[in-house]
């Protein structure tokens, strides 16, 4: 990156050095920290920005250029990221950073690297990635009405005196429901997802297998009625459907 920025500070006067950047599909901007009689940042000036920058913002160079940011984008001092101090601490200490970012005055998400080629300088690539945001807000917004979802079936599975359970193959639970933990003296975090040879006597689960294996190798629905027993040890005579 500072091989890459190693010419700003001649405000790219080099042709071939401004034709990369203008054309680059990357937004780019060079700017001049400002600070106050204490030194601190306060504002800072656009000195070049190239052709994606405009596409990218919005903001057009002609109106921004040789102008404060303050000025170009009044609404920036409301942000909840303060850009100006973030940017004011790179072109103090001729550091770089990358970072995404929230434009509130902008409305878009940005990915961000920063550089300082000399102190109160500093310049900025960057590219727009709020679609990609969007897509990563959707997919969690989705995931967590799954889980809604699944909890609230749970609370309901949970509730009723059925035994259910699924099982992720002929042997092995997938989830369980209170009533079918509780039958089987255990709790529903011990037997789900657990191997059945690991609970019941291997007599026990040969015969729940045959029965399993008949729903999975045909893809037919299967009532069944088992003897199976309790956490007692006492036989009782269930009703099965396995589909």
């Amino acid at each position: 990156m500072r091989n890459f920025f190693k010419k700003q500070k001649d405000t790219m006067e080099d042709k071939q050095y401004k034709y990369l950047i203008q054309t680059a599909p990357f937004g780019f901007a060079y700017h001049k920290i400002i600070l106050n009689s204490d030194g601190k940042p306060i504002n800072y000036q656009f000195i070049e920005v190239n052709n994606a920058f405009e596409k990218l913002t919005g903001l057009k160079a002609s109106n921004i250029l040789n102008r404060t940011v303050t000025e170009a984008i009044p609404g920036i001092v409301n942000d909840d990221f303060d850009w100006i101090a973030f940017y004011g601490d790179i072109a103090l200490n001729n550091s770089e950073k990358e970072f995404e970012q929230y434009s509130e005055h902008l409305k878009r998400w940005y990915k961000v690297q920063v550089y300082s080629p000399e102190k109160y300088y500093f310049s900025t690539i960057f590219i727009d990635i709020s679609k990609e945001k969007k897509k990563t807000d959707e997919l969690k917004r989705s995931e967590n009405m799954l889980k809604r979802e699944i909890e609230k079936r749970r609370i309901l599975l949970d509730n009723i005196h059925t035994q259910v359970w699924y099982l992720i193959d002929d042997h092995t639970y997938g989830l369980v429901n209170k009533a079918h933990a509780e039958f089987n003296g255990s709790s529903v975090k011990d037997m789900a997802f657990k191997d059945m040879y690991d609970i019941f006597p291997k007599n026990v689960v040969e015969v729940c297998r045959q029965g399993n294996m008949d729903v999975i190798n045909t893809g037919n629905p299967i009532r069944s009625e088992e003897w199976l027993p309790n956490v007692s040890g006492e036989q009782r005579l269930f009703s099965i459907l396995k589909s």
